[in-house]
């Protein structure tokens, strides 16, 4: 039996299947040991989406070493000893006129095509 479950408005059917393997998911902070696998995650999941080949890895490599990279609200996403995605935030500011507000950005949101949309809901929505 399938279960309907809504993201934006667009109706997703996982399989009770599907589920039971998502129980094995686990969202936790990066550390060095998953940089290369998440930057490999990243080129998958974004490449010749806007054009040919992609650069969203670069970004996260550089967005690592930015004073801006807020490394205790990111998180990956490991499904049996597997990171299948990950999600990183940083600071920012929008300006309006002569007034500067910081805010809290995310991206890139990467995750692996076999497994989308219950990890990408589950990275979006664990904000520690």
């Amino acid at each position: 039996m399938a279960t309907s479950k809504s993201i934006n408005d667009a109706s997703v059917f996982i399989t009770n299947r599907e589920e039971h393997k998502m129980n094995n998911l686990i969202i936790r902070r990066e550390t060095p040991a998953d940089f290369k696998s998440v930057e490999l995650l990243t080129m998958r999941a974004f490449w010749n989406i806007h054009g040919p080949g992609c650069n969203e890895h670069l970004i996260v490599r550089k967005l690592r070493q930015s004073q801006d990279y807020l490394p205790n609200l990111s998180r990956v996403a490991e499904l049996n000893g597997k990171v299948v995605g990950a999600i990183y935030y940083s600071k920012a500011k929008v300006v309006d006129d002569k007034t500067e507000h910081e805010v809290i950005t995310f991206g890139p949101l990467a995750v692996s095509q076999l497994c989308r949309i219950p990890v990408s809901e589950k990275l979006y929505l664990n904000i520690p």
